[in-house]
């Protein structure tokens, strides 16, 4: 079972826990496109960092309402997957 958890600067702004029947993976990445939505935050303007436990990806713009979504659990054999998503979520035109 895994949690999300998105801040908008201090503050919790969804709260969400996966059950084992749902994809983990294609629900962090769709609240990452959510929070931290391409068209409005530059790629450069985006982090991504994590240890064995969690994972967060977040705005780094400077903008008036930074999100920071982190998905909390067993992340080791997941984090390739999710690496690769979120390089996906930028299209290269």
């Amino acid at each position: 079972m895994f949690e999300i958890i998105v801040f908008e600067n201090q503050d919790i702004y969804h709260l969400e826990t996966i059950p084992d029947s749902k994809d983990p993976v294609l629900t962090y990445l769709e609240l990452c496109k959510t929070y931290v939505n391409p068209e409005y935050v530059d790629e450069s303007n985006t982090g991504f960092s994590y240890g064995n436990m969690w994972v967060s990806y977040s705005d780094r713009s400077g903008n008036d309402k930074p999100m920071i979504v982190f998905l909390i659990g067993d992340i080791t054999p997941i984090i390739a997957q999710i690496k690769e998503g979120l390089k996906n979520i930028y299209v290269k035109g």
